[in-house]
Protein backbone atom coordinates (compact mmCIF):
# COMPACT_ATOMS: atom_id res chain seq x y z
CA UNK A 1 0.00 0.00 0.00
CA UNK A 2 2.61 2.57 1.20
CA UNK A 3 4.56 1.64 -2.28
CA UNK A 4 1.72 2.85 -4.00
CA UNK A 5 2.31 6.68 -2.98
CA UNK A 6 5.61 6.26 -4.19
CA UNK A 7 4.84 4.98 -7.22
CA UNK A 8 3.04 7.80 -8.43
CA UNK A 9 4.44 10.89 -6.29
CA UNK A 10 7.80 10.25 -7.35
CA UNK A 11 9.18 11.75 -11.04
CA UNK A 12 11.03 8.66 -13.61
CA UNK A 13 13.48 8.60 -15.83
CA UNK A 14 13.47 7.92 -19.38
CA UNK A 15 13.13 4.64 -18.52
CA UNK A 16 10.25 4.34 -16.49
CA UNK A 17 11.71 4.04 -13.37
CA UNK A 18 11.39 6.17 -10.05
CA UNK A 19 14.22 8.38 -9.59
CA UNK A 20 15.06 7.76 -6.00
CA UNK A 21 17.14 10.95 -5.08
CA UNK A 22 13.79 12.40 -5.47
CA UNK A 23 11.58 10.33 -3.68
CA UNK A 24 8.03 11.57 -3.17
CA UNK A 25 9.24 15.26 -4.47
CA UNK A 26 5.92 15.13 -7.12
CA UNK A 27 5.44 13.48 -10.63
CA UNK A 28 2.95 13.71 -13.80
CA UNK A 29 0.71 10.21 -13.65
CA UNK A 30 -1.92 9.95 -16.66
CA UNK A 31 -1.75 13.39 -17.39
CA UNK A 32 -2.26 14.73 -14.25
CA UNK A 33 0.22 16.63 -11.62
CA UNK A 34 0.83 14.34 -8.48
CA UNK A 35 2.07 16.79 -5.83
CA UNK A 36 5.26 16.08 -3.92
CA UNK A 37 4.52 14.40 -0.88
CA UNK A 38 7.88 15.69 1.09
CA UNK A 39 9.57 18.73 2.03
CA UNK A 40 8.79 20.18 -1.47
CA UNK A 41 4.97 20.12 -0.47
CA UNK A 42 3.07 22.90 -2.36
CA UNK A 43 0.39 22.41 0.56
CA UNK A 44 -0.83 25.88 1.88
CA UNK A 45 -1.76 24.41 4.99
CA UNK A 46 0.41 21.78 6.59
CA UNK A 47 -1.17 18.19 6.55
CA UNK A 48 -2.26 16.32 9.82
CA UNK A 49 -2.71 12.78 10.66
CA UNK A 50 -6.29 14.11 10.53
CA UNK A 51 -6.68 15.70 7.44
CA UNK A 52 -4.33 13.38 6.27
CA UNK A 53 -7.11 10.42 7.42
CA UNK A 54 -10.54 12.86 6.51
CA UNK A 55 -8.21 13.02 2.85
CA UNK A 56 -7.15 8.88 2.27
CA UNK A 57 -10.21 7.77 3.52
CA UNK A 58 -13.16 10.05 2.44
CA UNK A 59 -11.48 12.06 -0.29
CA UNK A 60 -11.81 15.86 1.25
CA UNK A 61 -10.54 17.29 4.04
CA UNK A 62 -11.54 21.40 5.07
CA UNK A 63 -8.09 22.87 4.63
CA UNK A 64 -7.19 20.86 1.02
CA UNK A 65 -10.14 19.98 -0.50
CA UNK A 66 -11.35 16.87 -2.62
CA UNK A 67 -9.40 14.09 -4.50
CA UNK A 68 -9.75 14.11 -8.14
CA UNK A 69 -8.12 12.49 -10.66
CA UNK A 70 -5.79 9.08 -10.00
CA UNK A 71 -5.94 9.91 -6.62
CA UNK A 72 -10.01 9.22 -6.48
CA UNK A 73 -9.91 5.56 -6.90
CA UNK A 74 -7.36 5.01 -4.24
CA UNK A 75 -9.42 6.66 -1.76
CA UNK A 76 -12.34 4.35 -2.97
CA UNK A 77 -10.67 1.45 -2.05
CA UNK A 78 -9.54 2.73 1.21
CA UNK A 79 -13.14 3.93 1.61
CA UNK A 80 -14.15 0.84 4.17
CA UNK A 81 -10.84 0.60 6.10
CA UNK A 82 -10.80 1.33 9.59
CA UNK A 83 -9.32 4.81 11.37
CA UNK A 84 -6.28 3.00 12.81
CA UNK A 85 -5.53 1.84 9.08
CA UNK A 86 -6.20 5.49 8.07
CA UNK A 87 -4.07 6.96 11.02
CA UNK A 88 -1.15 4.31 10.70
CA UNK A 89 -0.13 5.36 6.69
CA UNK A 90 -1.40 8.88 7.76
CA UNK A 91 1.79 8.45 10.42
CA UNK A 92 4.09 7.65 7.38
CA UNK A 93 3.10 10.34 4.93
CA UNK A 94 3.08 12.77 7.65
CA UNK A 95 6.76 11.82 8.14
CA UNK A 96 7.89 12.12 4.89
CA UNK A 97 8.08 15.66 5.24
CA UNK A 98 9.48 16.28 9.23
CA UNK A 99 9.81 20.16 8.10
CA UNK A 100 6.56 22.21 8.59
CA UNK A 101 5.93 26.06 8.63
CA UNK A 102 5.45 28.44 11.92
CA UNK A 103 2.11 28.93 12.98
CA UNK A 104 2.86 32.74 12.13
CA UNK A 105 3.17 31.63 8.24
CA UNK A 106 0.38 29.10 8.06
CA UNK A 107 -1.62 32.12 9.68
CA UNK A 108 -0.76 34.46 7.00
CA UNK A 109 -1.57 32.29 4.16
CA UNK A 110 -4.86 31.71 5.55
CA UNK A 111 -5.99 35.24 5.69
CA UNK A 112 -4.46 35.37 2.24
CA UNK A 113 -6.71 32.70 0.96
CA UNK A 114 -9.65 33.69 2.53
CA UNK A 115 -8.97 37.71 1.66
CA UNK A 116 -8.88 36.80 -1.97
CA UNK A 117 -12.21 34.73 -2.19
CA UNK A 118 -14.83 35.61 -4.88
CA UNK A 119 -16.61 38.24 -3.07
CA UNK A 120 -19.83 39.40 -5.30
CA UNK A 121 -19.68 42.60 -3.38
CA UNK A 122 -16.28 43.59 -4.18
CA UNK A 123 -15.26 41.93 -7.55
CA UNK A 124 -11.50 42.47 -9.08
CA UNK A 125 -11.01 44.35 -11.68
CA UNK A 126 -7.31 43.95 -14.02
CA UNK A 127 -6.28 46.17 -16.95
CA UNK A 128 -4.98 43.45 -18.50
CA UNK A 129 -7.82 42.22 -20.82
CA UNK A 130 -6.93 38.52 -20.59
CA UNK A 131 -7.42 38.54 -16.89
CA UNK A 132 -10.49 40.65 -16.95
CA UNK A 133 -11.92 38.21 -19.58
CA UNK A 134 -11.01 35.48 -16.63
CA UNK A 135 -13.06 37.79 -14.42
CA UNK A 136 -15.74 37.79 -16.20
CA UNK A 137 -15.65 33.50 -17.54
CA UNK A 138 -15.40 33.06 -13.37
CA UNK A 139 -18.41 35.10 -12.76
CA UNK A 140 -20.10 32.95 -15.15
CA UNK A 141 -19.84 29.69 -14.20
CA UNK A 142 -17.73 29.41 -10.94
CA UNK A 143 -18.47 31.71 -8.41
CA UNK A 144 -21.67 30.03 -7.67
CA UNK A 145 -19.83 27.71 -5.65
CA UNK A 146 -16.46 29.22 -5.22
CA UNK A 147 -17.60 32.42 -3.22
CA UNK A 148 -16.77 33.71 -0.16
CA UNK A 149 -18.71 32.18 2.84
CA UNK A 150 -19.43 29.22 0.48
CA UNK A 151 -19.22 25.27 1.22
CA UNK A 152 -16.17 24.75 -0.83
CA UNK A 153 -12.66 25.18 0.29
CA UNK A 154 -10.83 28.17 -0.30
CA UNK A 155 -9.19 28.02 -3.94
CA UNK A 156 -5.83 29.26 -2.69
CA UNK A 157 -5.52 26.52 0.12
CA UNK A 158 -5.77 23.83 -2.53
CA UNK A 159 -2.45 22.31 -4.22
CA UNK A 160 -4.66 21.77 -7.42
CA UNK A 161 -3.98 25.92 -7.76
CA UNK A 162 -0.69 26.05 -6.26
CA UNK A 163 0.66 23.44 -8.65
CA UNK A 164 3.73 24.45 -11.36
CA UNK A 165 1.90 23.49 -14.20
CA UNK A 166 -2.06 23.99 -14.56
CA UNK A 167 -3.12 20.05 -15.85
CA UNK A 168 -5.34 19.16 -12.96
CA UNK A 169 -7.26 22.54 -13.18
CA UNK A 170 -7.71 21.98 -16.92
CA UNK A 171 -9.04 18.32 -16.12
CA UNK A 172 -11.42 19.66 -13.78
CA UNK A 173 -12.34 22.58 -15.60
CA UNK A 174 -13.04 19.78 -19.00
CA UNK A 175 -14.27 17.15 -16.66
CA UNK A 176 -15.98 18.30 -13.22
CA UNK A 177 -15.08 16.25 -10.40
CA UNK A 178 -17.00 12.97 -9.50
CA UNK A 179 -15.96 12.62 -5.94
CA UNK A 180 -14.98 9.76 -4.16
CA UNK A 181 -17.28 7.51 -1.91
CA UNK A 182 -16.81 9.60 0.93
CA UNK A 183 -17.51 12.82 -0.22
CA UNK A 184 -20.23 12.96 -2.98
CA UNK A 185 -21.74 16.48 -1.87
CA UNK A 186 -18.53 17.88 -3.26
CA UNK A 187 -19.01 17.31 -7.10
CA UNK A 188 -18.47 19.75 -9.73
CA UNK A 189 -20.20 19.60 -13.39
CA UNK A 190 -18.22 19.56 -16.61
CA UNK A 191 -17.91 22.70 -18.85
CA UNK A 192 -15.90 21.09 -21.44
CA UNK A 193 -19.06 21.60 -23.79
CA UNK A 194 -19.73 25.39 -22.40
CA UNK A 195 -16.52 26.91 -22.48
CA UNK A 196 -14.16 27.55 -25.68
CA UNK A 197 -10.63 27.35 -25.14
CA UNK A 198 -10.58 30.69 -24.94
CA UNK A 199 -12.40 31.06 -22.02
CA UNK A 200 -9.81 28.43 -20.56
CA UNK A 201 -6.88 30.04 -20.86
CA UNK A 202 -8.50 33.32 -19.53
CA UNK A 203 -9.71 31.83 -16.64
CA UNK A 204 -6.74 30.11 -16.02
CA UNK A 205 -4.65 33.18 -15.70
CA UNK A 206 -7.39 34.53 -13.78
CA UNK A 207 -7.47 32.27 -10.90
CA UNK A 208 -3.92 31.83 -10.71
CA UNK A 209 -3.38 35.87 -10.27
CA UNK A 210 -6.30 35.81 -7.87
CA UNK A 211 -5.89 33.16 -5.84
CA UNK A 212 -2.14 32.55 -5.60
CA UNK A 213 1.22 34.21 -5.24
CA UNK A 214 3.20 31.97 -7.68
CA UNK A 215 4.44 32.57 -10.80
CA UNK A 216 2.06 32.84 -14.00
CA UNK A 217 1.16 29.11 -15.45
CA UNK A 218 3.53 28.86 -18.94
CA UNK A 219 2.15 26.88 -21.98
CA UNK A 220 -1.80 27.24 -21.14
CA UNK A 221 -2.42 27.54 -25.35
CA UNK A 222 -0.62 24.16 -26.04
CA UNK A 223 -2.32 22.48 -22.78
CA UNK A 224 -5.77 23.30 -23.15
CA UNK A 225 -5.33 22.42 -26.97
CA UNK A 226 -3.85 18.89 -26.37
CA UNK A 227 -6.81 18.31 -23.44
CA UNK A 228 -9.81 19.61 -25.95
CA UNK A 229 -8.14 17.14 -28.52
CA UNK A 230 -8.43 14.18 -26.35
CA UNK A 231 -11.94 15.11 -24.53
Amino acid sequence: GLGHCGSCHTPRNLMGAEIASRAFGGAIVEGWYAPALNEDSLAAVPWTQVSLVNYLLDGWDKDHGVSAGPMTPVVNHLYDRSEDDGFAIAAYVESLNPIKPSEAVTAEILAFANEREWDPANIPTFADPDLQAGVEAFEDVCANCHKAGGSTVPLGLTSTMRAPDPRNVIHIFFDGVRPPLGARDHSMPSFGASLTDEDFINVLKFVRAQFTTMPAWEHLEELVAEKRATW
